[in-house]
């Protein structure tokens, strides 16, 4: 963010008055650089961020001032909108079997990372019961009387659903998509700006995980309610199949 705004600044010092041929190129390239950049990432920017850009995008289109060269400013623009409130921190905590666990985040994303993270460091499997508080408030208690959690993201998304019932309902400040699940019991977590991007991520994910023959997945979007998917008939064998199954729940 700094680096693109000085960038912008250097555009705005030098565009009314370059005379010397080597400095308009370096102008013209930073400025070049600088809408690709924007039309890259402009999606990951925070509102209050995006205000300050398109403040500083008016000035150089001021000192710019088309054909004529340098115009004299007009009157004082009226101030743009309010900075959004900051986000509420939540703070979940609880069991996972008897295992303690304490998640400080913004978002549904950040829980399930840090969710993720604790499950593996702390090697858990077969979990049957979990207890979650949100914000300090009533202890929820979890029990899969029919089987066990065996995956990262199945106990992660047990968790989850209860923090949304807390009130944790933002699910990422950076991606429009979370895909999250299983393929037979080993979890996944695609995220991106478009399905193009879930797909890459998932036809890798397969790649490197070497699946055999696949006649379970489970997926979730955006940390809402998963879906199960049993192939009774035969098995899903490519990456193709596979990702199939997973990226059309997004559509």
């Amino acid at each position: 963010m700094k680096a693109l705004l000085a960038g912008l600044m250097l555009f705005m010092g030098t565009a009314g008055y370059a005379q010397d041929r080597g400095l308009i190129d370096r102008v013209l390239r930073l400025s070049a650089q600088n809408n690709e950049l924007l039309n890259r990432r402009a999606y990951e920017f925070q509102d209050q961020e995006l205000h300050s850009i398109l403040d500083h995008l008016r000035e150089i289109n001021r000192l710019a001032g088309g054909r004529g060269g340098w115009q004299p400013p007009g009157p004082p623009q009226p101030p743009g909108p309010p900075s959004p409130p900051p986000q509420e921190r939540y703070l979940i905590r609880g069991t996972i079997e008897r295992t303690s666990f304490s998640f400080t985040v913004y978002t549904l994303e950040d829980l399930n990372d840090q969710c993720l993270s604790f499950h593996a460091a702390n090697s858990l499997s077969d979990v049957d019961e979990i207890s979650v508080s949100v914000n300090f408030g009533q202890e929820k208690k979890l029990y899969n009387s029919s089987s066990y959690w065996k995956s990262g993201q199945s106990v992660c998304s047990q968790i989850i659903s209860v923090a949304r019932e807390g009130g944790l309902v933002n699910v990422s400040n950076y991606y429009r998509y979370i895909l999250s699940g299983d393929i037979e019991s080993k979890s996944f977590n695609f995220k991106g700006r478009d399905l193009i991007d879930l797909n890459s991520q998932c036809e890798q994910f397969y790649a490197d995980s070497r699946f055999g023959d696949v006649d379970e997945i489970n997926v979730s979007v955006n940390f809402g309610t998963s879906l199960r998917k049993y192939n009774s008939s035969s098995y899903w064998r490519s990456s193709f199949e596979v990702c199939q199954q997973i990226i059309s729940e997004a559509r």
